[in-house]
C-alpha cells in the first residue's frame, strides 16, 4: 500500500508540475504573441530594376573648345538595386557609351585637311554600383507613396575604353593619340529625381559628374592625374513586391514597433473598396492583423467615429462582438478573442470611460462570418442600437 501510495503522490505532482509548464509556457506564448509581428527581412524584399538613357559630356580642355551640342554623345545604363531601409538603398549595373573628344586647336589648325585631324569618337563598357541616399527623409517621414524623391547618388565604377576611330592613327606625329583598349576606375557623384508613375513605376531623372584614374581618352595630361565628364539620364525605376506581397519599405527589425505603417495602409485600401459600395459596413467592421490583437492606428479612428456618436447620441447602445481567428488551439482562440476584447476596451475607457455603462461586448472564440483578406482578420464587428432595440 505505501508503494501505491508513494507512486499515487509521484503521478499527481509529476502531472500538477506538467501542469504548472504548461501554465506558464502559454503565458510566455501569450505575452510573445501580443508583440509587435516580427518581419524578418529578406534578401529578395524590396528589390528594384532601373534603366536609363542619356547624353554624356566630357569635361577635357580641348572638348570645352568645341561647339557644345556637337561634342554630346549618347549612353545607357541598366541596374539592378536593393532599398535596404527607408532612406538608404544600393544598386549595381552595367553602362556602355560612346565619348566625343577633342585636340588642341592649334594642332587642328597645323594640319587642317592632311590628316582629318579633328574631334574623335570611342566607345565605354563597365559596371559600376552606387550608394543612394534619400534627401526626402530630412524633411518629412516615410511615404510609400509619395510623389516624388530626390536622391542623392555616389559610387565607384570600373570601365574599359575600345573602338577609338581609326583617323587617330594617323597622328603620330601631330598628335599622338593612345588608341589601345584599357581598364580605368572611376568615381561618381550626383542627384537623381524619381517621379511615381504608380505603385511599381517611377520616372527617373539624373545628373552625374564622374571622375576617372587615368588618361581615358587616350591623350597625354600634363602632371598626370584623371579626367572628368558628366552624364545626363532619364529612364525608369520598377519596383518588385517584395516576399509581403507590398511594394512599400517595411522595417527591418527583428520585432518591428512601427510595422502598421505598412498595414495601415492596407487598411486604406480597404475601406476606400469597401467604402464606396457600403459606407455603413465599412464604419462598424474593426479590422486585426491576423492572430495579433493590436489595433492599429486606423482603427483608433473608427472607434474615434463611435465615441464621437455616441457622445451625441445617449439614446444609442452598442454591442461589440469580438471574434479569435478560429485557426489555432482553443486556449489560443480563447486568449486572442479576450485579448482583442481588452484593446478595445481600454480605447474606449481611455477616450470616454463613462461611455462603457453603454456599450457591451460578447466574446467568440469561433472566427468571424466574413473571411480574411491578405494578413487581416475583420474580427470586430460592431451593432449599434437605440434603447428601444435592445
Amino acid at each position: 500500500m505505501k508503494r501505491g501510495m508513494f507512486i499515487k503522490h509521484l503521478l499527481i505532482l509529476l502531472f500538477g508540475a506538467m501542469a504548472l509548464t504548461g501554465y506558464a509556457q502559454t503565458a510566455k506564448d501569450s505575452i510573445w504573441l501580443n508583440r509587435p509581428v516580427p518581419h524578418k527581412y529578406k534578401f529578395w524584399d524590396n528589390l528594384f530594376l532601373s534603366g536609363s538613357i542619356g547624353l554624356n559630356y566630357s569635361m577635357s580642355e580641348y572638348v570645352r573648345q568645341e561647339k557644345f551640342f556637337s561634342m554630346l554623345r549618347p549612353q545607357i545604363d541598366l541596374c539592378m538595386g536593393k532599398y535596404m531601409n527607408k532612406s538608404i538603398a544600393l544598386r549595381a549595373g552595367l553602362f556602355a557609351m560612346s565619348q566625343e573628344a577633342s585636340i588642341p586647336k592649334d594642332v587642328q589648325e597645323l594640319v587642317k585637311g592632311i590628316e582629318n585631324c579633328e574631334p574623335y569618337n570611342f566607345c565605354m563598357i563597365g559596371a559600376k554600383i552606387d550608394l543612394m541616399y534619400n534627401l526626402n527623409r530630412i524633411f518629412k517621414p516615410y511615404r510609400y507613396d509619395e510623389p516624388f524623391s530626390v536622391w542623392v547618388v555616389g559610387g565607384l565604377d570600373g570601365f574599359c575604353t575600345l573602338g577609338f576611330q581609326s583617323k587617330v592613327k594617323k597622328w603620330e606625329d601631330y598628335y599622338p593619340i593612345n588608341d589601345k583598349s584599357k581598364w580605368l576606375t572611376g568615381r561618381h557623384l550626383g542627384l537623381e529625381l524619381q517621379v511615381r508613375g504608380g505603385d511599381h513605376y517611377s520616372m527617373a531623372i539624373s545628373g552625374m559628374w564622374h571622375n576617372t584614374s587615368g588618361s581615358y581618352n587616350g591623350q597625354p595630361r600634363s602632371g598626370g592625374g584623371g579626367r572628368n565628364f558628366m552624364t545626363f539620364n532619364i529612364g525608369f525605376v520598377y519596383r518588385f513586391t517584395n516576399s509581403k506581397g507590398e511594394i512599400g519599405f517595411h522595417n527591418c527589425k527583428k520585432h518591428e514597433n512601427h510595422y502598421f505603417d505598412q498595414m495601415n495602409r492596407r487598411i486604406d485600401k480597404y475601406h476606400q473598396k469597401l467604402g464606396d459600395a457600403s459606407p455603413n459596413l465599412c464604419d462598424t467592421i474593426l479590422i486585426f492583423p491576423t492572430r495579433y490583437s493590436y489595433l492599429t492606428p486606423k482603427q483608433h479612428d473608427k472607434l474615434d467615429r463611435l465615441i464621437g456618436r455616441m457622445e451625441k447620441e445617449p439614446e444609442l447602445f452598442v454591442q461589440i462582438d469580438v471574434y479569435s481567428d478560429g485557426d489555432e488551439t482553443q486556449v489560443y482562440n480563447q486568449f486572442r478573442a479576450e485579448n482583442r476584447c481588452e484593446s478595445i476596451h481600454k480605447y474606449i475607457k481611455k477616450q470616454n470611460a463613462d461611455l462603457l455603462q453603454r456599450i457591451s461586448f460578447i466574446q467568440h472564440e469561433e472566427a468571424s462570418s466574413i473571411p480574411p483578406e491578405f494578413e487581416w482578420t475583420r474580427a470586430g464587428i460592431i451593432h449599434i442600437m437605440k434603447r428601444q432595440e435592445q
